[in-house]
């Protein structure tokens, strides 16, 4: 069966019910269930108990009454496309220091939204207003005195889009921003607007030189330890001494479990791997970090389950090679990891 947002249902598996937050796929959805969790589910799961187009007719309803009526100050807010922005404006002309500051949202785009806002009060959260918003219409939210607003220390604003291509719910934390005497903004009619704005959601593509930005901004985040070494490697290509047969951005790792703690009496065989494959993770995550050419993990020959082990987590990390360590030094006991740059 086919859901739209806000359809009341029932779930055939259990008692629970909820309405619909938002749809996922042709098969899924997410469900706010009535103690206020947002689950997802299956639609084959649900029971339709009452459609949402009275319950949104009447949300509209509302929305559409507490549209101001425009004064001097207030002819028209300034629309910025695909943006949904958040709006302080003084209530009345003539008390811009002193009178009441409403607060609105503004939908600049081609979708009808909804929207839950409430006032953040210390760890309180109380629900100030909810309701949709057509295509590039605007909606007041509050009048507040400017004392009220001490106490709120910010707003929570959920948006989800019920058309288009923005079908995630949206949450911002958004600042008590005031009306500015410094607003560079005007109205239709030319005057000078007071209004200041918070820009909550822009679903404008970024600019060529924003997605510089961007990428700069990101690029440590987004980048594999891998390929930070490669990087680094490139720009500062260090000759490597040969000291001691030894190179110095290579490491010697024994994996006994006696080098590795100090009193290992009662573990179990796992429970001995498991600390030192644990080992192995920490110094290939050191050694990605760090650029290093090579590691050599002693594990010795025992049963060779160890070094099974080993070369099994090895065998997880891209572009790293690894083989037998020196036979002379080692004697079969030791593997070699080295990491491509």
């Amino acid at each position: 069966m086919k859901f739209n947002i806000g359809d009341e249902v029932s779930f055939l598996n259990e008692k629970l019910d909820g309405k619909i937050y938002s749809i996922v796929s042709s098969v899924m959805v997410k469900v706010e269930t009535n103690d206020g969790f947002v689950i997802d589910a299956l639609a084959s799961e649900l029971v339709l108990v009452k459609k949402a187009v009275e319950e949104r007719s009447k949300s509209l309803s509302e929305a559409e009454e507490v549209k101001p009526p425009f004064n001097n100050n207030q002819k028209a807010f300034t629309y910025s496309a695909n943006t949904i922005q958040f709006i302080s404006a003084p209530a009345e002309d003539n008390k811009l220091m002193t009178g009441n500051i409403n607060f609105y949202i503004y939908n600049c785009t081609n979708a009808e939204i909804f929207f839950v806002l409430f006032e953040q009060q210390g760890k309180d959260k109380i629900l100030k207003g909810k309701g949709a918003l057509l295509p590039n219409t605007f909606s007041q939210t509050g009048n507040y005195k400017r004392e009220e607003l001490v106490d709120i220390s910010n707003f929570v604003l959920q948006i989800i889009s019920a058309g288009g291509e923005y079908r995630h719910p949206t949450v911002k934390d958004l600042p008590v921003i005031l009306p500015s005497l410094n607003s560079s903004y005007l109205n239709a009619d030319g005057t000078k607007s007071f209004a200041a704005y918070l820009e909550v959601v822009n679903f404008n593509k970024p600019k060529e030189e924003e997605l510089v930005i961007l990428k700069d901004t990101f690029k440590e985040k987004f980048e594999t330890p891998l390929q930070k070494a490669r990087t680094e490697k490139k720009q500062n290509d260090e000759s490597r001494n040969n000291k001691n047969g030894v190179l110095e951005n290579t490491a010697e790792i024994d994996l006994h479990i006696e080098k590795l703690i100090g009193d290992f009496t009662g573990l179990t065989n796992s429970e001995i791997m498991a600390v030192q494959l644990k080992k192995v993770v920490d110094e290939m995550e050191s050694a990605l970090r760090n650029n290093y050419y090579s590691l050599v993990f002693i594990h010795g020959v025992g049963n060779g389950k160890l070094k099974q082990a080993l070369r099994d987590e090895l065998k997880k990390y891209p572009n790293v090679k690894f083989n037998d360590a020196n036979q002379v030094r080692y004697g079969g006991g030791a593997t070699e990891v080295f990491f491509s740059v």
